[in-house]
């Protein structure tokens, strides 16, 4: 991906890349990053109205659960 991006957009970094509303490659790869997002929140069982800081902390309580924490 970012040897595409680099080669279409030269004076651009990845940091570029990623800002937020200003993704400057392709409306189908919004859809499909969009798409994934759905997906996961699914998959980890999230409400669409979750925050951020609740998907957070309930990622970092999965994670203490499997590397055998409390």
């Amino acid at each position: 991906m970012s040897r595409w991006y680099s080669t279409r957009y030269p004076d651009s970094t990845l940091v570029d890349m990623y800002a937020e509303n200003s993704m400057p490659f392709h409306p189908k790869l919004v859809k499909a990053y969009q798409a994934l997002d759905r997906a996961v929140m699914k998959l980890y069982g999230f409400g669409k109205d979750a925050t951020e800081a609740e998907i957070v902390a309930a990622l970092m309580v999965r994670y203490q659960q499997l590397i055998g924490g409390k």
